[in-house]
């Protein structure tokens, strides 16, 4: 029975693509794709005057928003109302501000702007499909980590009906980059790595894990992939430099400026001045030198990778951020169909404690607020059980590359 919905992918693919389509439509644009929109116009404003956005106002944010002035720029163009930027940043900021007018306007917005979702969506689909095929040269294999992915309401949530649309064009390229990888093309991944950083900077996390993949012949490996990823990452450099004037120590305060980044990614534990998420990552770089099998998958390096970047983030702190490493373990399910059950319970407690708080109405404010009464309790259990299950998810996929 199994075997024979899997072999109809396609047709459930139209299906939910249909879906996808509607709630692009119909759903009125979130706060944060009104940042993301406003993000945009401002880069569409320095691109219209010959530079690149201003790194020291965007921080690691502008090459995202460089990406996604062509879509913007569509918006601009229909015949519909367009509310200016400080009506959007009113409506994406201000939580007494209840411009229905300006709202019902900006739905045109909200559907041209979620358009990179539904075509990367469909493409990281596809990357998935190509890549679990070429390993495991079974095409119900492929299907069920396509399906995986495409049908995964967490994914669906975020992309389509709160207008995540800040992750999903990185997460993509870093699986086409791990494709790459996969067939030993160093050069390649590396530059893709590279354009993946440069839009969103948590693929580089993957970087020196990647550098891992060969063992044998390791120096030749090593090369290609710093090359290919320096090169793109000096040009854009050079690009920013000569565009916008800045310099060598505007460059180097963003990590500075920037830090909470890494409590987006790994809240820090209250009382305690202690960034957690780079020991995190030397962990799991040391684990896998010291107990991996020779020549490890570039598929499981990138996984574990993004997997011990976010092993703080969930549904209470930045739920969207597990959009980056979403369609790598749909990936390693395909693989490894035995950890159904573990990547089922770590979805849908996230989705469950995901749904609860937007009802309850939580404010996080450095701890937890409730403003839902007795709900608090259930949904912070909930919360709980998806962080246990994330962790246990990482521990069984370092045993899997471990004993196999």
């Amino acid at each position: 029975m199994i075997a024979n919905i899997l072999s109809k992918w396609r047709q459930i693919a139209a299906v939910v693509a249909a879906v996808k389509l509607f709630a692009m439509l119909v759903e009125p644009p979130s706060g944060e794709l009104l940042r993301w929109s406003l993000g945009a116009s401002l880069a569409l404003q320095s691109l219209s005057a010959g530079r690149l956005p201003s790194i020291s106002a965007t921080g690691p944010y502008g090459m995202m928003f460089v990406a996604l002035t062509p879509f913007f720029l569509v918006w601009t163009a229909l015949p519909v109302p367009h509310p200016s930027s400080a009506v959007m940043a009113c409506l994406c900021c201000d939580p007494s501000c209840n411009n229905q007018a300006a709202l019902a306007a900006l739905t045109g917005l909200a559907a041209v702007m979620k358009v990179p979702n539904f075509l990367f969506d469909f493409l990281a689909g596809v990357l998935i499909y190509r890549l679990v095929e070429r390993v495991t040269g079974s095409q119900l294999k492929a299907s069920f980590g396509f399906l995986a992915w495409y049908m995964n309401p967490f994914n669906f949530g975020w992309l389509y009906l709160y207008g995540y649309i800040g992750d999903l064009i990185p997460a993509t390229i870093v699986v086409y980059a791990v494709t790459l990888a996969s067939d030993g093309k160093g050069l390649r991944c590396g530059f893709f790595t590279a354009i993946a950083s440069v839009l969103r900077i948590f693929p580089i996390v993957t970087l020196p894990f990647l550098l891992l993949k060969a063992r044998t012949g390791a120096e030749r490996w090593s090369l290609r992939l710093l090359v290919g990823f320096i090169s793109p990452v000096l040009l854009w450099l050079a690009t920013e430099f000569a565009t916008t004037h800045a310099t060598f120590s505007t460059i180097v305060a963003v990590p500075f400026e920037w830090s909470y980044l890494l409590d987006l990614v790994n809240p820090n534990i209250p009382g305690l001045f202690v960034k957690w998420t780079p020991v995190i990552i030397a962990s799991q770089f040391y684990l896998i030198l010291r107990f991996w099998k020779s020549g490890p998958s570039a598929v499981h390096l990138a996984t574990v990778s993004i997997l011990a970047l976010l092993l703080g983030a969930g549904p209470i702190f930045q739920q969207n951020l597990f959009l980056w490493v979403s369609p790598l373990l749909s990936i390693c399910l395909a693989l490894h169909p035995d950890e159904l059950w573990i990547y089922a319970l770590t979805f849908s407690t996230d989705i469950t404690c995901d749904y609860c708080g937007f009802l309850s109405g939580y404010t996080i404010l450095g701890n937890l607020v409730p403003h839902g009464g007795w709900e608090w309790l259930p949904n912070l259990t909930i919360a709980g059980a998806f962080y246990a299950f994330k962790a246990a998810y990482l521990v069984k996929l370092n045993l899997e590359c471990v004993l196999h």
